[in-house]
């Protein structure tokens, strides 16, 4: 992910998120998807890995995954 697009991200990030994105992962029942999670969360992982701990976190919690700008003070808890 270039510079550009890390400044997009986080700015979307603060500005619509409140500095949080969290994504809950479902089956087509409605049951948890905590492997949908995990993988989406290590793409995310991967799409970032140049910034993570610095600008920003990823982390999963079985089904939810949140992404959080490091930019924010206090993150909402799970």
């Amino acid at each position: 992910m270039t510079d550009s697009s890390l400044t997009k991200f986080l700015a979307y990030l603060d500005q619509h998120c409140g500095g949080v994105d969290r994504t809950e992962f479902t089956t087509a029942d409605g049951h948890p998807d905590p492997g949908a999670a995990r993988a989406f969360a290590e793409q995310m992982r991967e799409q970032f890995a140049d910034y993570l701990g610095e600008a920003l976190i990823v982390e999963q919690r079985v089904n939810i995954v949140r992404v959080v700008s490091l930019g924010q003070s206090a993150p909402v808890p799970v």
